[in-house]
C-alpha cells in the first residue's frame, strides 16, 4: 500500500470517528492538538509514488453497423465500428507531498484522546456517565 493510500484511509477513519464522536470526545481530541503537533510537528517531503489506475483500452475487436444511405438516384453502403473496450490496470508515477511525522502524530493523539476519555469519564469514547445512581436504604423495598 502506498504511503499516499495509507494516508487518505487513515484521513477517512479519523473523519469517520469524529463525526460519531461526542462534544466530550472532540473537546478532548481539541485539547490533545497542541501537544501533537508540538511532539511530531508538520514535516513536509516530495516523494514519487506509484499508483494503479483502471482505463478502458481497445481490445482490438471491434462491432460494425453498415447501412444503406441513398442520395439521388445512387445508394451508398456506410459502416460505422465501435471498438470494445475492456478494463485494464495501468500503473503511474507521480509526485506527492507527504507529512514524514503524521502517522506518528496521529498514533500519539489517539492514545492521548483515549487517555482523558478514560480520566474524565471513565470510558474510551468519552461518554458522559448516564447511570442510574444506586438507591439509597431508605428507598430500597422492604423485604417480606
Amino acid at each position: 500500500m502506498t504511503p499516499r493510500a495509507t494516508a487518505l484511509i487513515a484521513s477517512s477513519l479519523a473523519l469517520f470517528l469524529t463525526a460519531c464522536a461526542t462534544p466530550q470526545w472532540k473537546q478532548a481530541s481539541q485539547d490533545c492538538d497542541p501537544e501533537a503537533f508540538r511532539l511530531f510537528p508538520v514535516v513536509r517531503q516530495t516523494e514519487r509514488v506509484t499508483e494503479p489506475v483502471v482505463v478502458q483500452v481497445p481490445d482490438g475487436s471491434q462491432t460494425c453497423v453498415s447501412e444503406s444511405v441513398r442520395s439521388g438516384d445512387k445508394t451508398t453502403t456506410v459502416s460505422r465500428c465501435t471498438p470494445h473496450l475492456v478494463m485494464q490496470t495501468q500503473w503511474v508515477s507521480r509526485w506527492v507531498t507527504v507529512d514524514l511525522n503524521e502517522r506518528e502524530r496521529r498514533l500519539w493523539h489517539e492514545r492521548c484522546v483515549s487517555q482523558l476519555c478514560v480520566q474524565r469519564y471513565g470510558n474510551l469514547k468519552c461518554e458522559p456517565s448516564t447511570t442510574t445512581p444506586l438507591p439509597s436504604p431508605s428507598t430500597m423495598p422492604s423485604q417480606p
